[in-house]
């Protein structure tokens, strides 16, 4: 009976390790990426070949994600992302988001450390806890801990490529390393795109396909 206990006692620390215990939205984090391993393997496979209505809805039925998007918007996502350095500066600058939101992001992107680094996720505990004491409205916050949620799990993603890239952040060019570090800050473009087009949803399905993009390897 101890050793059972033993046991179930690390599992429980050992799951609770993998989540962000302060973050409600966790859950938002975790389902990305599981749709986006889905989405990068079947692209890898070549089960999906192409963006367009049918393939989307498809994919949509069956990623954990609840997400919506269309073949113009994701066009547009791919484009913007495929561009080194990537351009969070001009998805900002376009965007319907508030300014103090459209700060939060860019610091998420200048704080976003190697995925795996333990600074980065005490960050991301830390601006968890200053979102939900903020005087945000609700929307601006499942925004901005959704985010966050995204940035704490992204490190389980399995396939990132060996690329490097740099990042255009107000204004100015931002070194923001190899892999990881690229796929997230694509996810930030790609969800800002796509949360101006219609919201959390399109935001959701934005970021899974930026990501994806870049950890593939689509940049020039």
């Amino acid at each position: 009976m101890k050793m059972l206990f033993t046991f179930l006692t690390a599992c429980i620390v050992a799951a609770a390790a993998l989540a962000q215990p302060n973050n409600p939205y966790n859950q938002v984090g975790k389902d990305f990426i599981k749709s986006a391993q889905i989405v990068a393997g079947e692209i890898k496979n070549g089960a999906i070949k192409t963006a367009d209505e049918e393939t989307i809805r498809k994919v949509q039925s069956y990623i954990p994600s609840k997400t919506q998007m269309n073949p113009s918007l994701a066009g547009q996502i791919v484009k913007m992302v495929s561009h080194n350095p990537i351009p969070l500066s001009d998805a900002l600058k376009s965007s319907s988001l508030k300014p103090e939101v459209q700060r939060e992001i860019s610091l998420m992107l200048e704080h976003a450390f190697t995925a795996d680094d333990p600074k980065h996720k005490e960050w991301l505990k830390e601006k968890t806890e200053s979102v939900l004491s903020s005087s945000y409205d609700q929307r601006d916050k499942e925004l901005l801990l959704s985010l966050i949620a995204i940035q704490y799990n992204q490190g389980n993603f399995e396939d990132v490529g060996r690329i490097s890239c740099n990042t255009s952040v107000n204004g100015r060019v931002v070194e923001t390393g190899e892999g990881m570090d690229c796929a997230g800050a694509a996810m930030l473009v790609g969800f800002t795109v796509g949360y101006t087009f219609c919201g959390i949803y399109c935001g959701i399905g934005g970021a899974v396909i930026g990501f994806v993009a870049v950890a593939l390897g689509s940049l020039s």
